[in-house]
């Protein structure tokens, strides 16, 4: 019976958000960092959304953001351009973008120098996210909070 009540509160405070399988492949940026998009391949917008504030409810609301970005077939990648929050509410919205074509455009050995940036940036965009954090500026931001 205990074991129960605390199932059920934990679930109350932090909600039910699941990162669908689509979502976990989605890579996130931040629109900040417009070179790792920029020959990608814009599908559509899309928002996150949580009734709770704080770090809850931003899990929550990527979790959101990143399955709905999920549900575009060919995205790959989710570039945020806005996180609101306050004590009752988070939102986050982005764009979904398809940056496959992108990166075979790369993968040939004929790379020009600024190609090579470009894929080098990516990859480490995409290290930055695999850590929790999110790529801003040519910097890894983690939020510690």
């Amino acid at each position: 019976m205990r074991k129960s009540l605390i199932l059920l509160t934990c679930l109350f405070i932090t909600g039910c958000a699941t990162l669908t399988d689509r979502g976990a492949t989605i890579n996130v940026v931040s629109q900040a960092s417009h070179e790792l998009v920029q020959d990608c391949k814009r599908l559509g917008s899309v928002f996150g959304n949580s009734d709770n504030g704080g770090l809850v409810g931003k899990d929550q609301a990527m979790t959101d953001v990143r399955n709905k970005a999920g549900e575009y077939n060919e995205a790959d990648t989710l570039a945020i351009t806005r996180y609101t929050k306050n004590w009752f509410s988070t939102q986050i919205a982005g764009f979904a973008y398809n940056c496959r074509e992108r990166n075979n455009q790369y993968a040939n050995n004929n790379d020009s120098p600024s190609e090579k940036i470009s894929k080098n940036v990516f990859e480490k965009a995409k290290q930055c996210q695999a850590k929790g954090g999110v790529w801003v500026n040519d910097l890894c931001v983690i939020d510690l909070n």
